[in-house]
């Protein structure tokens, strides 16, 4: 199933203080992705572990997700993506995981090493990229995702960093464009996958 057979807002906006909330557009579209380009202010892996059931489809699905965000992390973000490489990590067992749907949903929603060790399996696969950047020397604070499902394309572009808060707590709101509604949203997906890469 594709982009085309969610029921989008019928606005096409989504807000945490409106009867369509962003929790709502990741839960429907993470699962259809085949990939995911994140331009972000503020980012935190353990977002990924709220989002469990639709990032794991993601995830077993073989989807790949790019992420650039600004160059605050959390210390333990900043140890699983910028760190040491350890040699500990149990390749196996990780593919095990991730080619089992019922393990990988419940091993992202638990968090913890495990949750970790499957990112840095995924970074080490180049299905999960992370570049933290400045612009002008300043803080990147971005806001865009586009999704694309093989077929089609949706953006969203406002207010959301993808962190715990961000997701559940405060006050969030984006504008969707979808690439089969032709006009200005067409062109500004164009022009905003060709400002990520």
């Amino acid at each position: 199933m594709g982009f085309r057979e969610i029921q989008f807002s019928p606005n096409f906006t989504y807000s945490s203080d409106s009867d369509n909330i962003p929790l709502e557009f990741y839960l429907n579209v993470f699962p259809r992705a085949k990939t995911v380009d994140m331009f972000l202010g503020y980012f935190n892996s353990y977002t990924f572990s709220l989002l469990s059931e639709a990032f794991a489809e993601f995830i077993y699905n073989g989807g790949c997700v790019s992420i650039i965000t600004n160059h605050y992390y959390s210390p333990l973000d900043h140890q699983i993506f910028f760190g040491v490489e350890e040699e500990s990590l149990d390749y196996k067992s990780i593919s095990q995981i991730l080619s089992n749907l019922k393990k990988l949903k419940s091993t992202l929603d638990a968090g913890g090493q495990l949750f970790f060790d499957c990112l840095k399996f995924l970074m080490k696969k180049d299905r999960l990229k992370i570049q933290p950047v400045l612009f002008r020397n300043q803080l990147s604070h971005k806001k865009i995702m586009i999704f694309n499902d093989s077929d089609n394309t949706v953006m969203c572009n406002g207010s959301m960093n993808f962190t715990p808060s961000g997701l559940i707590h405060n006050g969030e709101s984006f504008l969707v464009d979808v690439s089969w509604n032709k006009g200005v949203g067409q062109t500004r997906i164009i022009d905003e996958q060709n400002n990520f890469e």
